[in-house]
């Protein structure tokens, strides 16, 4: 199986991250799939940005869940870039997706604040733009994962981590997860990979952008890449 590129947070070398500008670009880059992360504003919409607060990648400041989309809008998200970008709705990036082939890797960002509801309103929101088949959800916080399990048991759903690997790969078994989404330095040993697939656990690397490291994963066979700059990533894999 070809292992599949996701632009992380689109195409977040060349564009301000969690842009639309960010996922056309990954799009226009030949990525497979556009990996983002979903939070919940004050009134219930679903906004596309990394962290819990606007403070780093916008010219304004505040939490998420205390902000109307209204009151997100009013800010500038170009992060270190020329020009003006709004932040993106789920809603804005799903009927994009449409008018691709991509895939899409939605991390629900519930690891710091629990927004209440935000599993089955994104879930809603898939089916009612019917891309059911092509959205793998992944998170931090293993108990949206189960929720997300809990109202459809078809979904792909992956376990992210950035600590205690030999722990969460036990808990994405116990679980009967699709997935386990390590960052890069902790895959290293073929066997623990072929212990994850004979147990039905495929493997998505985060954030792998050197060559030696595409090289290393391509190597090992692992299923998906998450990526910076999608466009130079497919020319290592294609070395």
């Amino acid at each position: 199986m070809k292992i599949q590129v996701f632009g992380h947070r689109g195409a977040s070398q060349t564009c301000p991250e969690n842009t639309m500008a960010a996922f056309k670009q990954a799009y226009e880059d030949g990525a497979d799939g556009i990996e983002t992360d979903v939070h919940m504003s004050k009134d219930g919409h679903l906004v596309l940005i990394h962290d819990e607060t606007i403070d780093r990648t916008s010219n304004g400041q505040g939490w998420i869940k205390d902000m109307t989309l209204e009151e997100l809008r009013k800010y500038n998200y170009a992060y270190h870039h020329e020009g003006f970008y709004e932040i993106p709705t789920l809603e804005q990036l799903l009927i994009f997706l449409k008018q691709t082939t991509m895939m899409l890797n939605l991390e629900i960002k519930t690891d710091c604040v629990h927004y209440e509801g935000i599993e089955k309103k994104v879930l809603d929101l898939v089916s009612f733009y019917q891309c059911e088949d092509r959205v793998i959800y992944s998170s931090f916080y293993l108990e949206s994962l189960l929720k997300l399990k809990a109202e459809n048991a078809s979904i792909y759903a992956g376990y992210l981590y950035e600590d205690h690997p030999f722990k969460k790969y036990h808990l994405a078994k116990k679980y009967h997860l699709d997935a386990v989404h390590p960052e890069y330095i902790f895959v290293k040993d073929k066997k623990w990979l072929k212990k994850c697939q004979k147990n039905g656990l495929e493997i998505n690397v985060w954030t792998v952008n050197q060559r030696e490291d595409v090289q290393r994963m391509k190597k090992l066979g692992v299923q998906r890449l998450i990526v910076n700059h999608p466009k130079e990533v497919k020319c290592f894999l294609d070395e």
